[in-house]
C-alpha cells in the first residue's frame, strides 16, 4: 500500500499493492477495488482515517514518554523484561513534587492498573508537541525527568495486551502530587502515550 505522510486523520486515495488488514486505524468508507469476480490491479481505495480512539477528558495533563528515544514505542507480549517510561520535567512542572507511590499505569476504560517497580531520576527525552500516537526520537533537553521501570509481562497481563497484538493504542499514567489535595484527598494528573503492540 501507498501511504501519504503523515497519515492524520482525514480522506485518502490509497494505492494497494499488500495486505493492509493489520494496519492499526479505523476504516471506513472504503470503495470496493472489484469489478465482479474480477480483480483490479493495483487497485484505489478512498478510506476515512479516524485516528485512534478519544480519551477521556482531564483537567490536568502532565508529558510521558513510553520508551524514551524510541519512536514508535513497541512492545512484545511474548517478551520478559521491564519497559522505561519517563514523567518529562520542563520549566513549569517539576518531577520531584510527584507522590511516586501513587503511580499507576493503565490502558484507557480499564480499572486494571500497573505500579512501577522502581525510578529514579535523570534528564531522557523532551516533550512531544504533535498528535496523540505521534512521537519522536529526542533525548535529554535539559529538565530532569522522573524515569519509571514496568515489568512488561505485568503489562501485557494485568492490560489484557495480548488482545490488541499488532494495534497502536495510548496508554494512561496517573499520579498524584505531594502536598496538593482535592476535595477527597487527592490531587490527580495523568499523562497519554502510544504502544505498538508486537
Amino acid at each position: 500500500m501507498v501511504w501519504p505522510t503523515p497519515l492524520t486523520p482525514g480522506t485518502y486515495d490509497l494505492i494497494i499493492d499488500l495486505d493492509v488488514s493489520g494496519y492499526p486505524y479505523v476504516w471506513t468508507n472504503i470503495t470496493n477495488p472489484y469489478s465482479g469476480s474480477k480483480y483490479i490491479e493495483d487497485p484505489v481505495l478512498t478510506i476515512d482515517v479516524a485516528g485512534p480512539s478519544p480519551l477521556e477528558p482531564a483537567d490536568v495533563y502532565i508529558d510521558i514518554d513510553i520508551k524514551p528515544k524510541s519512536c514508535p514505542n513497541p512492545i512484545n507480549v511474548g517478551k520478559q523484561g521491564l519497559q522505561s517510561v519517563a514523567v518529562l520535567g520542563t520549566l513549569d512542572f517539576d518531577v520531584s513534587t510527584i507522590d511516586n507511590s501513587t503511580i499507576q499505569l493503565t490502558r484507557e476504560g480499564y480499572e486494571d492498573f500497573v505500579e512501577p517497580l522502581r525510578w529514579s531520576y535523570e534528564d531522557v527525552g523532551t516533550p512531544y508537541e504533535g498528535e496523540l500516537c505521534g512521537c519522536h526520537d529526542l533525548g535529554d533537553d535539559g529538565y530532569i525527568d522522573l524515569t519509571l521501570k514496568f515489568k512488561t509481562q505485568d503489562l501485557v497481563t494485568e492490560l489484557n495486551l495480548a488482545e490488541v497484538v499488532g494495534d497502536i493504542l495510548p496508554l494512561t499514567l496517573t499520579l498524584t502530587l505531594t502536598g496538593e489535595l482535592d476535595e477527597d484527598g487527592k490531587s490527580f494528573i495523568k499523562g497519554h502515550d502510544c504502544i505498538w503492540v508486537l
